[in-house]
């Protein structure tokens, strides 16, 4: 069995202090990594009884050490959470766990996107992007990707960590370097 690291479940930081989880969400992911209550009751130190009344309850908030206990111990994050919204809301009828992009899917996203940034018009530096990001639920499917190049995706990513990253591979590409 995992182990749960205690720090990684108190630090404030992590999403399941930031914003609200439900005890239906914890079921949906316990269910897709097929663990049992049973298992879950050992991993939480909580009583299964316990457990099964938080899982079936979609009105009030469960408390956050116990929703990381879950997330940490499935391997789950705010992607898998906001898909289960979409479902239970009725805007998506599947579950994608991944972020993986097919070589398939990719030729489908350049065709689209006539191989070039849909921003900028650029064919240079292209990147796959999510239109709804990945973290947020979005799906990784024709419909949610697009191409920009690096600058384009930088500047689309400018309120996230991610940005830094992206927006020095940009720079990097346009002094030749890269």
């Amino acid at each position: 069995m995992r182990k749960i690291d205690e720090n990684v479940i108190g630090n404030k930081a992590m999403p399941w202090w930031k914003e609200e989880i439900y005890g239906t969400e914890l079921m949906g992911m316990r269910l897709l990594r097929r663990k049992s209550i049973k298992e879950m009751s050992k991993v939480t130190g909580e009583e299964v009884w316990y457990l099964k009344m938080i899982e079936k309850d979609n009105n009030i908030p469960v408390p956050p050490p116990l929703a990381g206990k879950y997330m940490q111990y499935l391997s789950c994050n705010m992607h898998h959470v906001h898909q289960f919204r979409q479902i239970v809301d009725g805007k998506s009828k599947t579950f994608n766990d991944g972020r993986s992009i097919g070589a398939k899917l990719r030729k489908q996203v350049y065709e689209k996107c006539n191989n070039k940034c849909v921003r900028c018009g650029s064919a240079e530096n292209l990147h796959i992007h999510h239109i709804v990001e990945f973290s947020k639920g979005g799906r990784t499917e024709l419909d949610n990707l697009e191409l920009l190049c690096a600058s384009c995706h930088a500047e689309e990513h400018k309120d996230n960590r991610a940005y830094n990253l992206l927006k020095k591979q940009a720079e990097k590409n346009k002094d030749g370097s890269g």
